[in-house]
């Protein structure tokens, strides 16, 4: 629902959106997670900012499929979000996809247990990310991950549990 900052009544913009909207560096497009239950497909769809002209960019179901919520690179090209697969067992990847055409264009080589809340740094050459590394540390930790490399280098090792990561604009300070 979209609400001016002032009050007022809220206006219904999309229906069916399941995790955190993500908005396009120049504000015309949204990305967003939806299940479709009758389907049993999970994707990450756009929309104009309007909520018109609302598409799905990339989707799956079975044993492999892609989650939110997603982030989108500093130039507006690529969308950074979740895939899941179960096989050879389960586990998260983080990947690119390209917004022109849906295509799954990078992914870590590096498999979690899940993974939440990819953030963009500004520079457009590493992302956040908050990620559990395998099934004996099932907290999730940040990760910083280079891009395009893939290269992975472990921000926090403690005891408490990340979700919800955000970066500041100069991507200097991670936020929690």
């Amino acid at each position: 629902k979209r609400i001016t900052t002032l009050g007022g009544s809220p206006t219904t913009v999309l229906q069916k959106v399941d995790g955190q909207i993500s908005w396009s560096p120049d504000g015309t497009l949204m990305s967003f997670p939806r299940v479709d239950s009758k389907s049993g497909e999970f994707g990450i769809i756009l929309a104009d900012a309007d909520g018109s002209n609302e598409r799905v960019l990339i989707t799956g179901k079975g044993a492999s499929w892609y989650f939110g919520p997603t982030s989108w690179s500093p130039d507006g090209k690529l969308l950074m979000c979740g895939k899941g697969e179960w096989k050879p067992h389960i586990h998260s990847d983080l990947v690119a996809v390209q917004v022109a055409d849906g295509k799954e264009v990078w992914h870590t080589s590096q498999q979690w247990l899940g993974l939440s809340s990819p953030v963009w740094l500004p520079d457009g050459k590493a992302v956040l990310v908050c990620a559990s590394d395998n099934a004996s540390v099932a907290r999730q930790q940040i990760y910083l991950v280079q891009y395009p490399s893939g290269r992975v280098d472990r921000v926090s090792a403690d005891f408490e549990q990340y979700f919800g990561l955000n970066a500041t604009a100069d991507g200097q300070t991670a936020v929690v």
